[in-house]
């Protein structure tokens, strides 16, 4: 692409050569329009850049978007992944399993954090701290079957008595 850009006396003219084409782009015949003229020129590069670009396609650089966000998710489903083929839980591991996975944990999170900031409200506390945590999970049925064996820091004891402990006195 060739701009060819002439100043005469009485006229301005701006001429491009493109692919062997001839356009006129811009002819002014009064010189005081050279504000104008300045302003178009600034206009015209960068449309001419455009399209050149657009032709080309190689300054076109591809936007890269990660497999959470092409999920809508917040967890790393990249990472989730990796965990999973370096733990070898099988030869061969599905893009789509690690998505799986990573939506799975991530309700599960949801869940059990909006539970315990429901513990926090009732206690008048706005952070959670891990005592929310383990009443939550006590207080849900299905969060107290998936997490039986764990044990959080910091967390106490459950409040609740067993019934095997709750004898009745004759």
């Amino acid at each position: 692409m060739l701009i060819h850009f002439t100043l005469y006396s009485t006229h301005v003219s701006i001429r491009s050569f493109f692919h062997g084409k001839n356009f006129v782009v811009f002819s002014c015949s009064r010189l005081s329009h050279l504000d104008i003229l300045r302003d178009f020129m600034c206009g015209l590069f960068d449309m001419m850049q455009d399209v050149f670009m657009d032709i080309t396609n190689r300054s076109r650089k591809k936007v890269k978007s990660s497999k959470s966000s092409k999920a809508g998710l917040s967890f790393p489903v990249g990472r989730i992944h990796r965990y999973l083929r370096k733990g070898k839980y099988a030869n061969r591991i599905s893009p789509s399993a690690s998505v799986y996975m990573t939506a799975v944990m991530e309700y599960l999170v949801y869940e059990l954090f909006s539970l315990a900031g429901s513990e926090a409200r009732i206690a008048k506390k706005s952070r959670i701290i891990p005592r929310h945590l383990l009443l939550a999970i006590v207080k849900d049925e299905e969060m107290k079957k998936l997490l039986t064996k764990t044990v959080l820091s910091q967390g106490g004891v459950d409040t609740s008595i067993q019934n095997a402990l709750n004898l009745s006195v004759k």
